[in-house]
Formats: structure tokens, C-alpha cells, sequence
């Protein structure tokens, strides 16, 4: 479910008034299943020719994945399908209920693999160890981590504003008529000091301001040192426009940082803006993190536009890694929905050294409808990455959401314990589900149409490929006899 995940990510959209695709929020995807159903084509591949590129295209054209998953009673079940023209091949089925895992695999019926510490069965049977990511698993995680912090800022809009009565104890007041651009007229200036002997009593007031989710958690961990200073710009009607925070803070006493923030944020049917400076350099030590953000969402009678960017930069030892993600979006109402375009690119600047690899850019490129009401989205997603200036990868996904009927959980009689198997053990187990799946996609492609099998039968003998084929016709006689 990336993609969705992608979307609701996306830095346009806000808790605020203003919102991007706000029936986002009316799917309630805990409360149904939902199923995303992917195909792809590749315009560019390295290091693939053309002739080789379009012997790919022609075989997973008969390729499409589903990817479906619901929440219920305390269980998270996630299924994934693979299918052949139309016709399922493979079928993965996992269930989750705290730390106990199941794993089910239509190639081996009847059994069920499971861990009962939190570790993924599908990981320990499938996974490679110590395998370094592709560059597009990289490169999505690293946009995922900067969207996700685009994310918790919405959480944090809604912790500012709870602040200013919650500190009034070490308040100093006053009157003021500052207009702050593109944001409104300050009417009243509230600066807090927490002086040094009482820094203990911030973090009850932080988490009483966010009592849950991943940014109460953040705030929890850390420790405050020293004096804290909060000033607030707050509107007539009392909302907070800008705030600014400087203090020493971190995840413990030995990797504290002097935090300095600016923040100008707008709230309203109109518009969402945001102007976020976070700089963070180590008490002790030359290391840095500096985070800069700026949001502009307007939204009018032609429907809802979003631009975004954000900035990070952290510097370890002297070198320094930049990351940043740039949005251009924007959302037209349409017939039952809403529709979505525009770009939102990712970029990793490594540290700058001889051996440094070249500059990571991911592009995604979204083109969805995406339905009012009942959960549903259809379209295209554009994937383009690049080293430096070269294209490595450049191709379209063709994306459907859909609700779905419940899941069933399911029951085996064979039961594999994945936490006390052997060494050796498991390697076989290993053997035998890699095997099992692989033959499962693999002897459906080979029964393709001749034309479109020339990717899997390259440098193989006409007599050596018709060898293959008829024993997958063997085989696929045998189990329909069955």
C-alpha cells in the first residue's frame, strides 16, 4: 500500500481547514479492506537496450499484482496476488496480532509458517541478509522519511496552538499590530523563559499538549537542559501565526543539541502556508542538522493547489548529506471525485569526497482519479530515477484502489514454527518456499505466446527453450488431472 501511503503523506495535505484529496480522510482504510492492483511498463531500464526493454515489457504486460489489507478485532491481514492474464498463480496471505506472525503460501498448502517475537516469517523464507537496497527501494525510503516529517508537522500545528495558556506561569505579554506576510496581523506577543532549575517541567506540558501518537512519542524521549524560550505571535482571535523556541535539548545528556526553530504558519478555508526553520547543531562536536520547510495550498473555485518543499541537512564528522523533496500538486474536481496531478521529487546529495556516488533523484509523477465517498483510485503513477544526469529507471505503474470483502483468517493443519527451527532447518524451509514461488510465477510466463517469452529465453536453443516448455505443459496437465 506505498502508494497510499505516498498520497496521504503528501505535503499538501493538512489537518488544517484547507486540505488535498481531504475524502482521504472519510476512507477510514482501518475499518475496510482494501486492495491496490499494480501493472507496469518501462520506458527505461539500465542497462538495458531497446530490444531488451521491450522483450520485458512484453512479458509483464501479462503480469498484474494485487496488494490488499484490513484491520480487524485486533488482526492485521495483509494479502498479495500475482496473476497471469487474469488467472491467480500465487497467492501470500499474512496475519499479524501483536508480536505473533503468520505466513500462508498458496505453493505450500495446508501450512502455515509463523513467529511468535515480531519477526516477519516472509523475511526469515525470503529475505537475503545484509542485502543493500535497490536504488528505488532507496530512494523511496528516503523520501518516505522526509515526507513522514512533513507529516508529524501537522501534529506539531496542533501542539502550538495548545501551548501558549498551558506555559502562562513564565509568560510576559504584550500588545502589538505586526503584520507577518502571507500569514495575518499579530496582535499580541507572548514570550516564555523557563529559566534553568525548572527545564524538568516542559516535557509534562509537551506531552499533556499531545497526549498520543508519533510526535507525543518524540517528545517523551527527550531530555531539556538549561533555559527554554518560546515566543508566540498570536492573531486577534487568539491563533497562533508564528512561533520561534531556542533551548538545549536531545535524546540524552550525550547527544544534546542547541535547538533553534522559527515557525510562521496559516490555518484556514483558503489557504495553508507554512515557513519552518529547524536548526540543531551538537552541544559537543561539529555535527549539524538543519531542517527548512516551506508550504504554500490554496484553494479556489478551480480546485486545490499545492506547492512544497523541504530541506534537510545533516552533517557527521564534517560531512555532510543533503536530502530534500519538492512538490508541485494539484487537485481538480471531477465527476464522483477529484483529480490528481503534478510531481513530487526526491534528491540525496551524499557528502562531497572523492568516492562519493553521484546525486540520487527520484521523480514520482501521480495522474489519479480519485473517488468522493467510497473508497476508490485509478490512474497512472509516473517512477523516474536518476544517478546524476542518467536515467536508470524510468516507467509507468498503472494503479487501482478498490474496497474489497473481508478477508478470512486462515487455518492449516501443518504448523512451522519458525523460532525454534534449526540452522539447517530453516535453510531448507528457505529451499523449498523460494522454489515453490519461483516455479509458481515462472511456468505460467513460459506457456506465454513465443513472441512474448524472448526476455526469459534469451541465449537458450530453440530446442533447449521447447524442452522447457513441454515440461510445463506436463506439469500443468498433471495438476489440472489432479
Amino acid at each position: 500500500m506505498s502508494l497510499l501511503l505516498l498520497i496521504s503523506a503528501c505535503p499538501g495535505i493538512a489537518l488544517g481547514e484547507a486540505k488535498l484529496l481531504p475524502q482521504l480522510a472519510e476512507w477510514a482504510m482501518d475499518e475496510h479492506p482494501v486492495r491496490l492492483k499494480l501493472s507496469c511498463a518501462f520506458e527505461s531500464l539500465m542497462p538495458f537496450d531497446e530490444v531488451r526493454l521491450q522483450q520485458l515489457n512484453s512479458l509483464i504486460s501479462h503480469i498484474s499484482l494485487s496488494v490488499g489489507t484490513q484491520k480487524q478485532d485486533g488482526t492485521a491481514i495483509n494479502k498479495m496476488t500475482v496473476q497471469v492474464d487474469g488467472k491467480t498463480v500465487l497467492s501470500v496471505q499474512s496475519q499479524e496480532e501483536d508480536v505473533f506472525r503468520a505466513l500462508y503460501l498458496s505453493t505450500v498448502p495446508d501450512t502455515v509458517f509463523q513467529t511468535q517475537d515480531g519477526q516477519s516469517p516472509f523475511d526469515l523464507l525470503f529475505g537475503e541478509e545484509n542485502a543493500a537496497p535497490t536504488q528505488l527501494e532507496g530512494e523511496l525510503e528516503g523520501m518516505g522519511d522526509v515526507l513522514n516529517a512533513m507529516h508529524w508537522l501537522e501534529d506539531a500545528a496542533a501542539l502550538v496552538q495548545e501551548l501558549p495558556p498551558r506555559m502562562m506561569d513564565w509568560a510576559k505579554e504584550s500588545v502589538i499590530r505586526t503584520p507577518i506576510k502571507n500569514i495575518g496581523l499579530a496582535r499580541q506577543k507572548i514570550t516564555v523563559v523557563i529559566p534553568k532549575g525548572e527545564c524538568d517541567k516542559l516535557k509534562p506540558i509537551l506531552q499533556e499538549a499531545c497526549p498520543m501518537g508519533w510526535l507525543n512519542t518524540f517528545l517523551s524521549a527527550l531530555v531539556f537542559e538549561g533555559k527554554q524560550t518560546f515566543v508566540f505571535h498570536l492573531s486577534e482571535e487568539g491563533r497562533v501565526l508564528k512561533v520561534s523556541y531556542q533551548g538545549n535539548c536531545g535524546a540524552d545528556e550525550e547527544s544534546m543539541r542547541q535547538v533553534k526553530i522559527n515557525w510562521t504558519l496559516r490555518r484556514d478555508d483558503e489557504q495553508v502556508r507554512d515557513e519552518f526553520t529547524l536548526r540543531a547543531p551538537a552541544v559537543k562536536g561539529g555535527d549539524k542538522h538543519v531542517i527548512t520547510y516551506d508550504r504554500k495550498l490554496i484553494v479556489d473555485e478551480n480546485g486545490t493547489a499545492c506547492e512544497a518543499g523541504m530541506k534537510q541537512e545533516v552533517t557527521v564528522k564534517r560531512d555532510k548529506t543533503v536530502s530534500t523533496v519538492e512538490a508541485k500538486l494539484n487537485e481538480t474536481p471531477v465527476s464522483g471525485g477529484s483529480k490528481l496531478t503534478g510531481t513530487v521529487t526526491a534528491k540525496i546529495t551524499p557528502p562531497d569526497a572523492e568516492d562519493a556516488p553521484p546525486v540520487r533523484t527520484l521523480t514520482l509523477t501521480p495522474d489519479v482519479t480519485v473517488n468522493s465517498g467510497k473508497i476508490g483510485l485509478q490512474g497512472t503513477l509516473g517512477v523516474e530515477t536518476k544517478q546524476g544526469k542518467r536515467i536508470q529507471t524510468k516507467a509507468t505503474l498503472n494503479v487501482a484502489v478498490s474496497e474489497v470483502k473481508p478477508f478470512e483468517k486462515k487455518t492449516a493443519e501443518k504448523t512451522v514454527d519458525l523460532d525454534f527451527v534449526s540452522f539447517d532447518a530453516m535453510a531448507a524451509l528457505r529451499d523449498q518456499a523460494q522454489k515453490s514461488v519461483g516455479k509458481a510465477l515462472l511456468s505460467p510466463l513460459v506457456l506465454l505466446p513465443r513472441e512474448d517469452t524472448l526476455y526469459l529465453s534469451q541465449d537458450l536453443s530453440d530446442e533447449a527453450w521447447q524442452g522447457i516448455v513441454n515440461a510445463a505443459k506436463t506439469e500443468n496437465e498433471t495438476e489440472e488431472v489432479e
